[in-house]
């Protein structure tokens, strides 16, 4: 008869099958067993028991009440010579001598030692704890799947960190003004009873051709330069718009000068360009491990559910980031067309590609934030200074008509003589068209329309003073934001609390990582400090295990299983958390 030795251990932690410990060999294992259970935490019967592993029972000579505590044993089959560790889940009174053991094979600890697991083939990986090379040629996918627990205290922090300048935006506080004129605002303007303007004759700025022309003023400028243009609005009344923007947008050193009544003003033209400027957001993989206070290798962390990242500008405008597409070249640009037509976008080339070249040109526009609400100044009107220039040559020609209005063209030593003489001829013609009889009465007829007419005149100009004044149209989106110092552009940041952060630590720690699809390796088990976890299925085998055991074995992995390194790692595993990490 071919009967099993048994040994059996006290107060082990081998207590659920989904913890275990893992040695590099059988023989490892069976000498640890041999040097860690001694004295009274091991018991070895002298005698053979008919036993079999099939067999799930076995009856041992030893009162129940001495194996108290004992829940894990070893037996070396003597049907095949092979060494196995199960289970004690019962122990049950016989008689006072004897005590029966219920066994259940501890499929894992007999079969997978040393490299076994790495060397299957045909699994389909569930979820696996990576070594650092694997860990980081996946990052990308660990980042942006769905693996990971819920989080609920997100709340914003203090973005200056994530800024160069240690504060949380860049603020619009300097501003110059674009002026939108269908007429030149150079030479002179003439009088209200002579006015003078040129039609503009546009130009281009920022690759837009406009009809118009396009000036730049200062903020200080423009209030002096307004009051100046009041007195001309036969010149304001063809201005466009006057559009307030930022003047970091703009290098004055390429632009022409030109002198309106005394004031500067800067021409957009000239095939000039508006800046594009490099915003001071430092939004990097590395930086945001920083802040986090992460470790080398949990780059894994840094995505949506941990922290979230975005800028706006108040004004229901954002720029979103996939934290987990965040790489460590994110350099935030601010560009603009200015002039003709105004609009500042905000973006990155780097953000959510691979590589940045030319095969990529234009990506970027798909995410950006676009700025195109800016307020314009509006422009009042005096209609009656503008009236008396809208009919001063008009006027000029009907004044001339008059008796005392030729006469002073006669007198006019500035006149031609042919003017002179014209006008003598009609003076003589509309008096003495009669004879000499009626000529008395006949320019005191004259004269009385003469006074009519200007009477008509005067009265028509004292019509035109109590007239309203006009307003253009303007707006004033921004001047709250303005007020305020929130106009500008703008980072937020939020993030969970630390607490919930070393939650998603244990997490990973406790349960490795979600396996791409189809990943079929199992990779190296001790990659980790104090734990490996191992979850997959297949169509594998294991030699010499028996079909009903394997069966077991299969559906043990298939829910996973955590292989320890050290027993007293196993012994305190609710406190394995965080600290498992790459060893």
């Amino acid at each position: 008869m071919k009967l099993s030795t048994f040994k059996l251990f006290k107060n082990t932690m081998f207590t659920d099958m989904q913890n275990t410990l893992h040695f590099n060999s059988n023989s490892e294992r069976d000498k640890w067993f041999d040097t860690h259970f001694t004295g009274n935490n091991t018991i070895e019967f002298p005698n053979r028991f008919n036993y079999r592993y099939d067999r799930g029972t076995v009856n041992v000579p030893m009162e129940m009440e001495k194996l108290q505590g004992f829940n894990y044993c070893r037996f070396i089959d003597g049907w095949d010579n092979k060494v196995y560790y199960a289970f004690i889940v019962k122990t049950t009174y016989m008689n006072d001598k004897t005590t029966q053991l219920d066994l259940v094979i501890d499929v894992v600890m007999t079969y997978t030692q040393g490299n076994v697991l790495e060397n299957l083939q045909n699994v389909e990986v569930i979820r696996q704890h990576l070594p650092m090379q694997r860990l980081k040629g996946r990052e990308e996918y660990l980042r942006t799947c769905n693996d990971v627990l819920p989080t609920s205290t997100m709340m914003f922090i203090n973005p200056a960190p994530f800024t160069n300048n240690n504060k949380d935006g860049v603020q619009f506080n300097d501003f110059m003004y674009i002026i939108q004129s269908a007429v030149e605002l150079d030479g002179e303007f003439g009088t209200e009873d002579k006015p003078k303007m040129n039609t503009a004759t546009g130009g281009t700025y920022d690759g837009i051709t406009s009809a118009v022309s396009l000036y730049l003023v200062s903020s200080n400028d423009l209030d002096s330069l307004l009051v100046t243009l009041s007195a001309y609005p036969w010149i304001t009344q063809n201005f466009k718009t006057i559009v307030k923007v930022p003047s970091m947008f703009f290098n004055l050193s390429e632009l022409n000068k030109q002198d309106c009544k005394g004031t500067k003003l800067y021409v957009l033209d000239g095939g000039n360009t508006s800046n594009i400027l490099t915003m001071p957001f430092n939004l990097t993989k590395s930086k945001i491990k920083e802040v986090l206070g992460l470790k080398d290798f949990e780059d894994y962390l840094v995505r949506d559910q941990v922290i979230n990242i975005y800028l706006t500008d108040y004004r229901g405008n954002q720029l979103n980031f996939e934290t987990g597409k965040i790489k460590d070249s994110n350099t935030i640009y601010a560009s603009s067309v200015l002039g003709a037509f105004n609009e500042i976008d905000i973006y990155s080339l780097e953000y959510g590609q691979r590589e940045t070249n030319e095969s990529n040109h234009g990506f970027y526009r798909d995410n950006q934030m676009t700025i195109n609400t800016f307020d314009n100044v509006p422009v009042m009107i005096n209609n009656y200074t503008l009236n008396k220039a809208n009919t001063a040559y008009s006027r000029q020609l009907e004044n001339s008509k008059t008796i005392s209005g030729r006469i002073q063209e006669i007198t006019n030593p500035n006149n031609s003589v042919k003017d002179r003489l014209f006008n003598a001829v009609s003076v003589y013609s509309n008096v003495f068209a009669g004879g000499l009889a009626s000529a008395p009465a006949k320019g005191a007829g004259l004269f009385a329309d003469e006074y009519e007419y200007y009477r008509n005149q005067k009265a028509q100009m004292n019509q035109w003073k109590i007239s309203p004044p006009t307003v253009s149209e303007g707006s004033y989106t921004n001047s709250v934001l303005n007020r305020t110092g929130d106009y500008g552009i703008w980072l937020k940041v939020s993030t969970i609390n630390y607490e919930e952060l070393n939650s998603l630590r244990r997490y990973y720690g406790a349960f490795g990582h979600e396996a791409m699809s189809h990943d079929n390796q199992i990779y190296n088990i001790n990659s980790m400090s104090k734990a490996n976890w191992v979850q997959f299925k297949g169509n594998y085998w294991i030699s010499d295990v028996d079909r009903e055991l394997f069966d077991q074995l299969k559906t043990l992995f298939e829910g996973g299983v955590r292989l320890w390194h050290n027993y007293n790692d196993l012994s305190n595993r609710s406190d394995m958390s965080d600290n498992n990490v790459i060893a």
